[in-house]
């Protein structure tokens, strides 16, 4: 906990600008996202799991198993489950997302 107002937002869903990394051996097949699936998100120091909700054309919409304090703008990197394993598939900058306000109490 910090002070209040000093802070990022915490965020309960994220929209993410996103970009996959080159295809290799380890990920060439089943690379695209589809909605519902399941992926791992590194933000700052936290890694948590999501779910896509919702994807356009470059932006995925995350809903996050736990709520995460981080910057608009933040740096993220994504993993997909392939073959049993988690990969690294891209990254992406956090344009917005649904915020939530902590209790202070």
């Amino acid at each position: 906990m910090g002070r209040k107002g000093q802070l990022p937002p915490i965020f309960t869903d994220i929209e993410v600008e996103y970009t996959l990394f080159p295809k290799n051996n380890n990920t060439r097949s089943n690379r695209n996202f589809k909605e519902d699936e399941h992926v791992l998100l590194n933000i700052g120091s936290t890694t948590t799991g999501s779910v896509i909700p919702k994807i356009e054309e470059n932006i995925l919409v995350f809903d996050l198993i736990k709520p995460v304090c981080s910057d608009v703008g933040e740096r993220i990197a994504i993993s997909k489950k392939i073959n049993n394993h988690w990969r690294l598939i891209g990254h992406g900058v956090i344009k917005g997302g649904v915020e939530i306000e902590p209790s202070y109490e």
